[in-house]
């Protein structure tokens, strides 16, 4: 199905006080997300976070504090890089910083959803104290993230995996790939919850079996439990902590497809190696396989 093509009947579906997700998994006869229907439902909901933010900080700020106190313990001495995949809209990657002991010398997050990231930009601007440390945001893959491997010392999510069960090995995999010493997952855990919060992770198709998956990827799993605080009781955040224990080597946004290093221009990014452009929409750089344009002659375009 084009899904595309139906966007205004979705948008009604929104405005009415539906559930994307589950309206897209019903007309399709799935039992799980698409990568498309994840994108298309928060790309719609986007800034619907950051308003829960500003209406009850407090209620989300002390889930970010018990966060930042597991981290703590392996943070890197000096200059550090950190990535939270699915940054959504900033309302754990923001608020978070200031409760690590150190602050990171340079911060990316990267989202499927353009609005999204959008809103976390605007959301980012709200904060104070954050000075000195480079930071980015893009929109882009937890399968296909556009960086190097080994790029971040540190690299979390705070349920952004959830929506994705099905295909937990795949981000396992990824996420694995460009972190070079620890791996945070604050996830929803399905053997650790209750047994209406597992039939509500089921319904909903969420993750399950993170860290039997983890281990038979041979990672070093060495925390895993129940947060001691969370926003919600019916979607309790889980601690799930990868060690790996490798080097850093940091070389900036990447082409997510191949991995190489790109040039950036005032209008897009271009990789030489993969002939592949990917455009800047509202300033944002649009890295995701979707926003890929073959290329071939950019170095040869007139200017």
């Amino acid at each position: 199905m084009d899904k595309y093509k139906i966007l205004g009947r979705i948008a009604n579906i929104y405005a009415d006080g539906g559930n994307i997700l589950e309206y897209l998994r019903d007309i399709e006869g799935h039992d799980h997300n698409s990568i498309e229907d994840i994108m298309i439902s928060y790309d719609f909901q986007a800034g619907s976070y950051n308003s829960a933010y500003k209406k009850t900080p407090d209620k989300f700020n002390s889930p970010h504090e018990a966060m930042a106190e597991i981290m703590n313990g392996c943070l890197p001495e000096n200059g550090y890089t950190l990535c939270e995949a699915g940054v959504g809209e900033g309302t754990s990657f923001f608020p978070l910083i200031p409760y690590l002991r150190k602050k990171p010398a340079i911060a990316c997050g990267f989202d499927i959803s353009w609005s999204r990231i959008l809103e976390a930009m605007r959301f980012g601007n709200e904060f104070t104290g954050l000075e000195g440390m480079s930071r980015q945001l893009v929109v882009g893959d937890m399968f296909e993230a556009p960086f190097a491997d080994n790029s971040f010392d540190i690299v979390y999510t705070s349920h952004a995996m959830e929506p994705n069960g099905g295909k937990e090995a795949q981000m396992l995999a990824e996420l694995y790939r460009i972190t070079s010493k620890y791996l945070f997952l604050f996830e929803p855990i399905y053997e650790l919850a209750s047994e209406e919060v597992q039939k509500r992770m089921i319904h909903h198709g969420y993750v399950r079996g993170l860290k039997r998956q983890a281990e038979a990827l041979g990672y070093s799993v060495v925390r895993y439990e129940i947060l001691r605080c969370f926003v919600s009781d019916l979607n309790p955040t889980g601690v799930l902590v990868i060690e790996k224990g490798g080097t850093t080597e940091w070389q900036g946004l990447c082409d997510p497809l191949s991995k190489k290093r790109m040039t950036e221009y005032d209008d897009c990014y271009f990789c030489k190696d993969s002939m592949l452009s990917y455009p800047k929409i509202g300033g944002i750089p649009c890295l995701s396989r979707q926003n890929a344009v073959l290329t071939t002659k950019f170095e040869t375009q007139k200017v």
